[in-house]
């Protein structure tokens, strides 16, 4: 790789001073540095800007480091997310630079660098392929979500992959924003009112989590796929829900369930008595609608 890049930018003295006496060793340090002092995060973003070119350079050469140290295609797609889009295509040219400049040495050495450059290059272009292909469908879902009808929002919703969630929810709320710039508020309206649905939907599926343990329990026991699994729900959890006080909640919930939850609920709430063992004083079987 090419040796006469350097690999940092030298600071003038003064500004070097008051970025040590900022306790200034990392990234971190630096950006905390930077957030109390606004006079010294001003003199560093000028300097910054009137070295543009040595910064680009040296960035170039730390990205192609970390490039050429990734030990796997998940590394690479790690290392994929730290570069800017507008900068993707420039640090692409520094790979293929670096690889002509190593085979032009015709050393041994320089020829397994070069061997290993293009197969992480090779891999980063499969990653590449694989977001593109990741926005295409987060697109598709967000536009789907937006223009379906409110009877199959929720088929779209359930469609989605846990982990891009978030990803379309803020593509659809990016577009109810450009509706409202654009004069369209009743679009726009209706499509804020899709994304906080969805977000609690988001935060209903997480409450569990900050719910007492019977609720949990409890939950755990309602939500299982099949009897079966409810019964093993029950061994693991029985402390909690051979209580008198769980077989009422439940009773409660199979009570005050909308018409099409009330037959499973109640079947859920009949097992846990059969399962719980002779019923005992003021257990009261469920409410019939």
């Amino acid at each position: 790789m090419a040796d006469d890049a350097d690999q940092s930018i030298r600071l003038p003295e003064t500004l070097q001073v008051r970025l040590d006496a900022a306790g200034v060793t990392d990234q971190a340090s630096l950006e905390a540095a930077l957030n109390a002092d606004p006079e010294l995060k001003h003199d560093f973003v000028a300097f910054l800007a009137q070295n543009q070119s040595a910064v680009a350079q040296v960035m170039m050469q730390q990205w192609l480091a970390q490039f050429a140290a990734a030990p796997d295609q998940s590394a690479l797609a790690q290392f994929w997310q730290q570069v800017p889009l507008d900068m993707e295509d420039a640090f692409l040219a520094t790979v293929e630079q670096a690889i002509a400049e190593l085979q032009q040495s015709g050393e041994e050495e320089a020829a397994q660098v070069v061997e290993g450059l293009r197969v992480r290059l090779d891999g980063l272009n499969q990653v590449r392929v694989q977001q593109s292909e990741i926005a295409a469908r987060v697109t598709q879902w967000a536009e789907n979500l937006a223009t379906t009808s409110d009877a199959d929002v929720a088929l779209v919703w359930n469609d989605i992959p846990l982990d891009l969630e978030d990803d379309v929810v803020d593509l659809v709320e990016q577009q109810a924003a450009a509706m409202e710039q654009a004069g369209a508020t009743d679009a726009a309206a209706r499509l804020y009112a899709r994304v906080a649905s969805m977000r609690q939907a988001q935060l209903t599926r997480s409450e569990p989590v900050n719910q007492p343990p019977l609720v949990r329990a409890l939950l755990a026991f309602l939500q299982a796929e099949s009897a079966d699994m409810a019964e093993q729900v029950y061994t693991r959890e029985q402390e909690l829900l051979r209580s008198d006080q769980a077989q009422h909640m439940l009773d409660e919930l199979a009570a005050q369930a909308t018409s099409d939850l009330q037959a499973a609920f109640r079947e859920r709430g009949d097992l846990l008595r059969i399962l719980r063992g002779p019923a005992s004083p003021g257990d009261a079987p469920a409410q019939q609608a």
